[in-house]
């Protein structure tokens, strides 16, 4: 997987619903099977960049 910036305030996690199928390739890396779509924001991303978006949420929310 390639290493992207994190996305803090572009992308936000909670918009995301995971799906069943593959819905083709992530948006943001490329790479993984994209499992997670946000139809408002118009992206589907894999499991990696899922967590990597409620990672930063966390820290931002100052979760340890």
């Amino acid at each position: 997987m390639r290493n992207y910036p994190p996305l803090p305030d572009i992308l936000d996690h909670r918009d995301f619903e995971r799906s069943s199928v593959i819905l083709g390739s992530c948006t943001l890396c490329g790479d993984g099977a994209a499992v997670y779509h946000s139809k408002s924001q118009r992206a589907s991303i894999c499991e990696s960049c899922y967590a990597r978006l409620v990672r930063e949420a966390n820290r931002d929310a100052g979760v340890r």
